[in-house]
């Protein structure tokens, strides 16, 4: 706000890939409230939602009202994006029986959430997979003769496969960086767990709805026995860099040398770690606080200490474009030579 304004605080400025999902939750939650099961609840939700934006693109981007922006009543639509998943449900529940094409809207929507992860690549294709599904909901009897049992099939395997084969592909960055990661950094079993774990127990979702088998009693308890021991054993996925830095148990010898000094410091590459670890300020850091939105002074030092540190070498190099693709070149390098001069500064870090 202080040299320009910024994409994250006014709507127009938005890239486009950031409506598909207001436009899939808007529809799941439109689907959900046609059932009588919280109707008027769903519906002030996408009210309010929506409201939100609408009140921060007038006041905001229009009349540039600053209360307004600091404000930022687009928020009040994460209440969409929190009830999504609960409508969901409630429209799978309530939607037996009915009309034929109801299948149809369900198969439709089902691309709205297997593009969920991949909102860049799969925009163009949410959007009126979303409104398609509320045409043949809320039109169902219209459309019903044009829709087949094998058609929807044929919808459902296409979109199953097509969403395992994507996120096959999303997944396989993180898990070399998992593979690749020093000692302590990749944490191997939260990719694992939100990742891969997804696939098989799909499958045995499926085997079970469609093959519908009879398990016996001792085969049930087994089955719980066995995801009380996944559920503690992988209770807590931290990697252990997270975990010293959450449970504030720095080596002892670090914080001898620390408590030499006092005032702010500088934790290369560091987002919270002088907060959380030390209980000290960082002299620059990526991460801005909610201050620097509203004092201009305190946006240009923060701009002003992150320039010396990109000149030193010792920041990324595309601190000011957080958007922009990551280079090897500009991700920040130790160095004596960059130590010492900042070391040597008037204002340098404690």
């Amino acid at each position: 706000m202080h040299e320009q304004r910024s994409p994250f605080l006014f709507p127009s400025l938005w890239p486009a890939e950031s409506f598909p999902p207001l436009i899939v939750q808007a529809s799941t939650l439109a689907i959900a409230a046609h059932f009588q099961h919280g109707r008027t609840i769903l519906a002030a939700i996408i009210l309010i939602g929506l409201s939100g934006i609408a009140i921060t693109a007038i006041f905001g981007d229009c009349l540039s009202s600053l209360l307004i922006v600091q404000a930022q009543p687009w928020r009040m639509a994460w209440l969409m994006a929190a009830a999504e998943v609960m409508a969901l449900g409630v429209s799978h529940l309530s939607n037996r029986g009915g009309e034929e094409a109801k299948p149809g809207a369900w198969s439709c929507h089902s691309w709205c959430f297997a593009g969920r992860s991949t909102p860049n690549s799969r925009s163009l294709v949410r959007p009126p997979a979303a409104i398609l599904a509320l045409l043949l909901h809320f039109r169902a009897k219209r459309f019903a003769p044009a829709i087949k049992p094998p058609a929807i099939l044929s919808t459902w395997i296409f979109t199953i496969v097509a969403a395992a084969i994507w996120q096959f592909r999303l997944l396989a960055y993180p898990w070399h960086f998992s593979m690749e990661a020093p000692a302590g950094h990749g944490n191997f079993e939260l990719l694992i767990v939100t990742g891969y774990l997804a696939f098989p127990l799909c499958a045995l979702a499926v085997y079970f709805a469609l093959a519908k088998p009879r398990i016996s009693p001792f085969l049930h308890g087994g089955f719980a026995v066995l995801l009380l021991l996944a559920g503690f054993s992988l209770w807590d996925h931290r990697s252990p860099a997270q975990r010293m830095m959450e449970e504030n148990r720095l080596p002892p010898e670090l914080m001898r040398l620390i408590d030499q000094r006092q005032g702010e410091v500088f934790w290369m590459n560091g987002l919270a770690e002088p907060w959380f670890d030390l209980g000290r300020p960082q002299w620059a850091s990526p991460l801005q606080g909610v201050p620097i939105i509203f004092s201009p002074v305190l946006a240009a030092e923060w701009r002003r200490r992150m320039q010396i540190l990109m000149d030193l070498g010792l920041a990324d190099q595309k601190s000011f474009a957080p958007w922009a693709d990551p280079v090897s070149a500009d991700v920040p390098r130790l160095s004596q030579d960059g130590v010492r001069r900042l070391c040597a500064r008037d204002d340098a870090p404690a």
